[in-house]
């Protein structure tokens, strides 16, 4: 090159995933987890029919935690979603009956960058993968795992972490998939009838109501002459509140 040939610009996301590396160095699996009461899921005793199929695929994950009943920090391991694949729903299995993978429990004090190195190998012996849980005792965990045990309480099971939480402190974005972008668009959907449901009702209780909407009418009118209880509200209320899932 010329001498007089002025270089391109660094851009400006390469700068962002330097700053991303420098991150990996200090953060810890605690900067990026997701806590226990915001993983999706299921019970060991949970019957795969087509009812409980549907909400494992519709939940959007394809790792999911399986606990003992009745005790949601006791994981026994982690189900890939795609062995569903083969399922015969009439045959009415429980999800125990289903090979899990046994996960690490880290540290929530492990640095980034030996949580990256872990998880890359994708798991030895049907140990590891992509996602691993965060224990305030890991040893303890880990111990029970060794002899296909459930979690003990005293692991102080906190939440779970996943490659892909690393990777988008790394990247310094997040990472979306196909399901969700479709999640996106619906909760913007949600949110938009919720906006003119409450508008709907506002208007309505100070009596400047105009019927320009037959549509929403109609559907919220439904919705009071049940008491407004109905799932569907209960739904979009829901899709207010502040969901942090673990996209496996």
């Amino acid at each position: 090159d010329s001498p007089n040939e002025r270089r391109p610009s660094i851009h400006a996301d390469e700068v962002t995933m330097a700053e991303g590396a420098l991150y990996m160095s200090t953060k810890v699996a605690l900067d990026v987890f997701t806590t226990l009461r915001h993983v999706f899921s299921i019970p060991s005793d949970t019957i795969l029919t087509e009812d409980n199929l549907i909400k494992i695929y519709a939940s959007g994950f394809t790792r999911i935690p399986v606990y003992e009943p009745g005790d949601k920090t006791a994981i026994i391991g982690i189900l890939n979603t795609k062995t569903l694949i083969v399922v015969d729903q009439s045959h009415a299995r429980p999800v125990s009956t289903l090979p899990l993978r046994i996960p690490l429990c880290v540290s929530p004090a492990m640095p980034l960058v030996h949580l990256l190195n872990l998880m890359q190998s994708g798991g030895k012996g049907g140990r590891g993968g992509h996602l691993a849980l965060v224990c305030a005792r890991p040893s303890n965990g880990e111990q029970a795992l060794a002899k296909h045990l459930p979690v003990p309480q005293t692991a102080g099971l906190m939440g779970v972490v996943t490659l892909e939480n690393v990777l988008e402190m790394l990247l310094q974005e997040q990472i979306y998939d196909e399901m969700d972008k479709r999640e996106r668009g619906a909760r913007q959907l949600a949110l938009m009838v919720l906006r003119k449901w409450r508008g709907y009702v506002e208007r309505k209780k100070d009596g400047t109501l105009v019927l320009a909407e037959p549509a929403m009418v109609s559907v919220v009118e439904k919705v009071m002459e049940s008491g407004g209880t109905s799932e569907s509200t209960s739904l979009l209320s829901a899709s207010t509140e502040h969901l942090s899932y673990s996209t496996v």
